[in-house]
């Protein structure tokens, strides 16, 4: 019929990370800037689909970078469906339970910061239908997740001061590195390609992704 599907998964520029925005009051003209856009689409799809969606996304001032979907699924499982269902989760075990009512007046920082991924989701139905469509994926980070949970509450209810102090050092140590990379954002350099450059979805299958088309 002439239409093909590419989809499309957007980073944004790093110094609007902190932003909960939504809809146009979250416009920017450098929304997208220092961002990588995943590309997605199906074996076969002719050349000319993927590279109307790269033309796009790099006028968008983005990187194209190419994966299948079942990669992509699980990339925004942990980085962005995990931290809203664990925002739910957290606000499920405090909001309205016993004690809540002091609560509610003490509540400052680090409860908003961690409530706050829920607040990017306009649509809530459509989180838990994502959750849902990707269940394996998000069972899978979840599992993780409560392990680490446990282990930390372990270590706190048996007073191993030690312990908790190297979990807590190492996830702050992560996120710091995770936040410097992500604002240098040194992996787009040189991945700004020439769009004739771009290989075909079979070229990239066969692993001729170096190798001239004309050749």
């Amino acid at each position: 019929m002439g239409r093909y599907y590419v989809g499309l998964v957007p980073s944004i520029n790093p110094i609007h990370l902190h932003r909960i925005d939504l809809g146009i009051d979250a416009a920017e003209e450098d929304l997208f800037d220092e961002s990588v856009v995943m590309l997605d689409a199906l074996p076969g799809t002719p050349e000319e689909a993927v590279k109307l969606a790269t033309d796009f996304v790099r006028l968008l001032g983005a990187t194209p970078l190419f994966a299948d979907m079942h990669e992509t699924d699980g990339l925004m499982t942990g980085t962005h469906l995990v931290p809203q269902l664990m925002a739910a989760a957290l606000l499920n075990a405090v909001v309205d339970q016993p004690g809540w009512g002091d609560a509610r007046k003490l509540a400052g920082r680090p409860f908003a910061a961690m409530t706050s991924a829920l607040a990017y989701q306009d649509e809530i139905d459509s989180l838990g239908e994502a959750a849902i469509l990707n269940r394996e994926n998000v069972a899978r980070v979840l599992d993780v997740v409560i392990g680490s949970l446990k282990g930390m509450r372990d270590d706190i209810a048996n007073g191993n001061q030690e312990d908790v102090r190297e979990r807590l050092e190492l996830a702050l140590d992560g996120r710091r590195r995770w936040l410097a990379e992500r604002i240098q954002a040194n992996w787009l350099e040189g991945e700004r390609p020439d769009a004739s450059k771009i290989p075909t979805f079979w070229e990239r299958f066969l692993g001729l992704r170096g190798r001239s088309r004309h050749s």
